[in-house]
């Protein structure tokens, strides 16, 4: 990299003064070829002479200016490496006058960027806890909602209390994004690692998405083979709940299913949620974890975000654990996490 950046600053400093070099070499053979044309002895020494002088001038000007220039290129990579430098006092004999007016704009937009930087990540900051703040508020009308129809039922038709009973999951599965979505931009990570359940997790997110799976006719399998996973709790239930979500927005006609299943797979612990609906289709299939990306699915279901599989990605990546999408040979959509494969005797 040395040898290469010498060559470059070589290069540099001729095309800088080329001109200045071409005038300097045709003088000096212009005046060779009148003293050689004078054709004796004494002329022809005095040539080589002239050749001689003319070419150590010469040396001498080119190394010069490129001791100037690679000073000036040391000096720029010290500003670039430490920003503070550019307070200092500049050195005359490296920068001229144009030079330490253009470190002076410089510095005086970084100092500009600095202040508009800490004003936005203060905005951030301000942002990040009003979601939260509006998500901690929200919950409260929703457990009203929870506990009335839990309560009320028989004082509603069968429709009104369907319909409540739809809103009421929505309405927690879009709070629960919200709040996933506002906390992938935090610098320090909530993540809480523990032994966690499977049966457990899945039987919780289950008991949330209870009704939507009655009501839609969807039957559970499960086929667990590793009991427990170390991992954070809440953000596997919230993998877990948009994995249901998904089975159950893009369900077939007919009887539905989801499958869990978990299974060592060589240093790796896969979690698998499977079901027999729709699937997606092979050109969306890369695309499934990008924000946003509907598919052809989402556009016959007009309700579809696209946030739900992003948000899972991103849970996944903060975790240090690998997702994965497929679809299944007999038809549906297969979702498979990674995880790695811990001993209980390694976590202190």
């Amino acid at each position: 990299m040395e040898k290469n950046r010498k060559w470059q600053t070589a290069g540099e400093v001729w095309k800088e003064n080329a001109e200045f070099f071409v005038a300097l070499l045709f003088f000096d053979c212009f005046s060779f070829l009148c003293l050689w044309l004078l054709d004796n002895r004494k002329s022809g020494k005095l040539a080589a002479i002239f050749v001689l002088f003319t070419g150590v001038i010469f040396v001498f000007l080119f190394l010069n200016k490129l001791k100037k220039k690679k000073k000036k290129f040391l000096y720029f990579q010290e500003l670039l490496s430490d920003r503070n430098h550019l307070n200092r006092e500049l050195n005359t004999d490296v920068l001229s006058f144009e030079e330490k007016w253009i470190i002076e704009k410089l510095r005086e937009k970084i100092e500009d960027i600095e202040v508009e930087k800490k004003d936005k990540v203060l905005a951030l900051q301000q942002q990040q806890e009003y979601v939260e703040t509006w998500v901690h508020e929200i919950k409260t009308p929703i457990s009203w909602l929870t506990l009335m129809l839990e309560n009320r039922e028989d004082e509603m038709s069968p429709k009104v209390y369907q319909k409540l009973q739809y809103m009421n999951v929505q309405l927690q599965e879009y709070v629960s994004q919200i709040l996933y979505f506002s906390r992938l931009s935090y610098e320090h990570k909530r993540e809480v690692m523990e032994w966690v359940s499977l049966r457990e997790c899945i039987g919780y997110v289950l008991e949330e998405y209870e009704y939507l799976l009655t009501e839609n006719g969807i039957s559970i399998a499960k086929d667990l083979k590793i009991k427990e996973i170390f991992t954070d709790r809440k953000n596997l239930e919230f993998i877990l709940s948009q994995a249901v979500s998904n089975s159950i927005q893009y369900r077939k006609e007919e009887k539905g299913q989801i499958i869990f299943s978990s299974y060592e797979n060589g240093e790796k612990l896969c979690l698998c949620i499977e079901d027999n609906g729709k699937g997606v289709s092979e050109v969306d299939l890369p695309f499934v974890f990008e924000k946003g990306f509907t598919g052809s699915n989402g556009q016959e279901n007009k309700k579809s975000t696209g946030i739900g599989l992003y948000l899972v990605k991103k849970l996944a990546e903060n975790m240090k654990l690998i997702c994965s999408a497929k679809n299944r040979e007999a038809g549906g959509f297969r979702l498979i996490i990674e995880f790695p494969k811990v001993e209980k005797e390694e976590i202190v």
